[in-house]
C-alpha cells in the first residue's frame, strides 16, 4: 500500500451547488413568485459546512482525478500494453481526509455569493431563473490518497493530479473554468 499526502490551492474560485434534502423541500413547497427571494436566502445551504468550516466531499477530488486519468491516457509504468491505462487501476483507490473527518477549504465567513440566470435545464445564461451559490475565492485543501495495491508512482499521480486541478476542476461550473487548482505539495508517507 502506498500513500500520498497531497496540498492543493485553488487557482480559481470554488462554488457548491449541493441541494441537500432541507433545501429540497424549503425550494419545492414554494410559490414561484416566492423563489428569488428563497435562493436570497437560503444561498448558503448549498455548501457543505460543518463546524463553520467548508467542506470538500472527498468524492469531488476522487471524480476529478478519475476524469483526468481518462482524459490523460497516462499509461502506467507496469502496463503490459499501450492499452492500459490507470481509468481502471485507480477506481481501487480512494482518497481521504489528512486527520480529519472532513477535507477544509476554508472558513464560512469566507464565502460570498455568486448570483446568475440559468434557463429552465440549469444551463447558466439567457435564462429568468435567479440563482446564488457559495463561492469561495480563495481556497486550499489537504487530502490523502491512498493506493492499496502500492503500483502507482509519485511522477504519474503528480502528472494525472495536475491535469485534474487545471483541466477538469472540482465544484460547481467546471465547465466555465471555476474550481481549479495547482499542486503545492505531494509526498509519499508511509
Amino acid at each position: 500500500m502506498k500513500q500520498f499526502k497531497i496540498e492543493v490551492e485553488g487557482s480559481t474560485p470554488l462554488i457548491w451547488n449541493r441541494m441537500k434534502p432541507e433545501l429540497m423541500e424549503i425550494m419545492s413547497n414554494a410559490k414561484k413568485s416566492e423563489l428569488d427571494e428563497l435562493e436570497k436566502k437560503n444561498w448558503k445551504m448549498k455548501a457543505e459546512i460543518k463546524n463553520k468550516k467548508l467542506i470538500i466531499p472527498p468524492e469531488w477530488i476522487m471524480g476529478a482525478i478519475i476524469n483526468a486519468a481518462k482524459q490523460t491516457k497516462v499509461i502506467p509504468h507496469f502496463a503490459t500494453s499501450k492499452n492500459q491505462t490507470y481509468t481502471k487501476y485507480l477506481s481501487s483507490t480512494r482518497v481521504e481526509c489528512n486527520g480529519s473527518k472532513y477535507i477544509i477549504a476554508g472558513k464560512e465567513s469566507d464565502l460570498t455569493r455568486k448570483f446568475g440566470y440559468y434557463n429552465s435545464r440549469g444551463a447558466m445564461g439567457g435564462g429568468k431563473i435567479a440563482k446564488y451559490h457559495p463561492m469561495l475565492e480563495n481556497w486550499k485543501a489537504t487530502f490523502i490518497f491512498t493506493d492499496p495495491v502500492g503500483r502507482l508512482e509519485k511522477k504519474e499521480l503528480q502528472e494525472i493530479i495536475e491535469w485534474a486541478g487545471s483541466v477538469v476542476g472540482i465544484g460547481d461550473q467546471r465547465k466555465t473554468g471555476f474550481g481549479r487548482f495547482k499542486i503545492k505539495t505531494i509526498n509519499e508517507v508511509n
